[in-house]
């Protein structure tokens, strides 16, 4: 279970250090905390101007509130949210 927060690549900048870069798959590649190996951020290359952020590494997890989840259909069993959040089978909502 991981939350994720989403902004334009130009306004999302590290404030201090830079992270090492993986390219983890065709789509996109992964930024990681090069001491401690925590992953930080994913920039996938369908989305072109987007990067989504480990809420958990923000200075102020709480800051960011979820909209909805994701991937539902391949939840762990024993874990559900306890909200009213829309829920989505696969990578994201569909387009208006």
């Amino acid at each position: 279970m991981q939350a994720w927060i989403s902004f334009p690549r130009e306004r999302f900048r590290y404030e201090k250090g830079a992270p090492q870069v993986y390219r983890s798959s065709p789509i996109g590649e992964r930024d990681f905390c090069g001491l401690c190996g925590s992953q930080l951020a994913f920039r996938d290359d369908r989305t072109g101007g987007v990067v989504a952020v480990n809420t958990g590494t923000l200075d102020d997890p709480a800051a960011a509130s979820p909209g909805y989840h994701i991937w539902t259909a391949s939840r762990v069993p024993w874990f559900d949210v306890a909200d009213h959040l829309p829920r989505y089978e696969g990578e994201e909502p569909p387009t208006p």
